[in-house]
């Protein structure tokens, strides 16, 4: 009876692991992020805690006339972070340039939101993984950028043992919705992140 519980328990862990997309993205590859437009909120907080921040971006663009992906651009490693009341990130959606008439419409009823336009980028990308709930967010996001990590330093890409931080883009799936990380390198990345600034002029520079 024992050998047939131990059995039933590997079997539904198993299942739980594919189900939540735990096995995805062994692979990675190096891409170019495009040159965009980027619509976002600053945001200082715990990144556990940011689902209501997404909550309200997301019902905020459903006044964005044209195509956009959402996107999240996290600043900090919350790895090495001191404080994480203090991770920095920036919340909102990457439009292409073509739609700068949509973005202008926008912001005209939703004047809470800065712009801010990002330069064609070297990125390493990860396959996309499906969003199941907030277990498979933290945690298979978390193994993904150690496996980017890992991947960046055996290609020489990366020199140290942190990276400058994560762009992670949100696509519409049927009902749910997947997730694209890519971490960008170079001296455009290091512009966009801005990682070593301090907090207190975390507002004033992005605007």
């Amino acid at each position: 009876m024992f050998k047939y519980v131990v059995t039933g328990c590997l079997l539904a862990g198993y299942g739980f692991y594919h189900y939540m997309g735990f096995n995805k993205a062994k692979y990675f590859t190096e891409k170019s992020l495009p040159s965009q437009i980027l619509i976002y909120k600053p945001n200082v907080g715990e990144y556990a805690m940011m689902t209501p921040t997404f909550d309200e971006i997301r019902q905020a663009f459903k006044d964005f006339k044209g195509n956009f992906v959402m996107t999240g651009i996290f600043l900090d490693n919350p790895e090495t972070v001191k404080d994480h009341h203090q991770e920095r990130a920036l919340i909102g959606a990457l439009v292409d340039p073509s739609q700068k008439h949509h973005v202008e419409e926008f912001l005209a009823k939703h004047p809470e939101y800065r712009v801010k336009d990002t330069k064609d980028m070297p990125a390493i990308a990860s396959e996309e993984i499906p969003y199941r709930n907030p277990i498979s967010f933290m945690w298979g996001v978390r193994k993904l950028y150690t496996k980017i990590l890992k991947y960046g330093i055996a290609k020489k890409i990366f020199e140290g043992d942190d990276i400058l931080g994560g762009v992670e883009l949100y696509y519409p799936r049927g009902k749910g919705y997947t997730i694209e990380i890519l971490v960008p390198y170079g001296k455009d990345a290091a512009e966009l992140h801005k990682a070593t600034a301090p907090v207190a002029d975390f507002e004033r520079y992005y605007e």
